[in-house]
C-alpha cells in the first residue's frame, strides 16, 4: 500500500491504467520522431501544459526528460528508459503526484500509423489518490490525449517531410 510521509497508509488505493489511441496518416518513423522529440512538445502540446524539455539524454534519447503540468499545482515528467526505433518510447514518471511508467506505442496500419500511449499510474499523496477514487480521472486523461494527439497530427501534416 502506498505510504505517505511518516509512513501513514493512504487510504484511497487505486492503480490507474489507460490505453488511448489514433490513426495519423504518417508513417510510423515520423510519428516515433515527433513524440520523441521532448524540446519539440512546446509546438504542439496544447499551452496549458505548460511543457517543457529539461533534459535530451543520450544519443539513443534514454534519460530524456519532460516536464508537464497536467493540473493546476501538479507539475510532473516522463523519463525514457528504452526506445525501440519506429516502434516505441517506454517512460517513467520521474516526479509529480504519481509514479509508474507509460508508452508510446507506433504501429504500421492501412492509412498511417495507429499512435498510442499507454500508462500505468499510482497516486503518491492523499490528494491525488482522493481524485483517482471520487473523480472520473481516466475520463479526463483520455480527453486530453485525445487532443494531444490530434495536435501532434496536425503538427504532422503541417510539417510534412522533405
Amino acid at each position: 500500500m502506498p505510504r505517505l510521509a511518516l509512513g501513514i497508509p493512504l487510504m484511497f488505493e487505486r492503480t490507474f491504467s489507460r490505453r488511448d489511441e489514433r490513426l495519423i496518416p504518417v508513417p510510423p518513423g515520423r510519428a516515433f520522431e515527433c513524440a520523441l522529440r521532448f524540446e519539440e512538445y512546446a509546438l504542439w502540446w496544447d499551452a496549458r501544459f505548460k511543457v517543457e524539455a529539461t533534459s535530451t539524454g543520450s544519443a539513443s534519447r534514454i534519460g530524456a526528460r519532460v516536464e508537464f503540468s497536467p493540473a493546476p499545482l501538479n507539475r510532473t515528467g516522463w523519463e525514457v528508459v528504452a526506445v525501440v526505433e519506429d516502434q516505441a518510447i517506454e517512460l517513467i514518471y520521474h516526479k509529480g503526484w504519481h509514479a509508474g511508467t507509460g508508452a508510446w506505442r507506433f504501429a504500421s496500419a492501412p492509412g498511417g500509423t495507429i499512435v498510442s500511449f499507454e500508462m500505468t499510474i499510482e497516486p503518491n499523496n492523499l490528494f491525488f489518490a482522493a481524485l483517482y477514487t471520487l473523480g472520473r480521472v481516466e475520463d479526463r486523461h483520455s480527453k486530453d490525449l485525445q487532443g494531444l494527439m490530434a495536435r501532434m497530427e496536425k503538427h504532422l501534416l503541417a510539417h510534412s517531410a522533405g
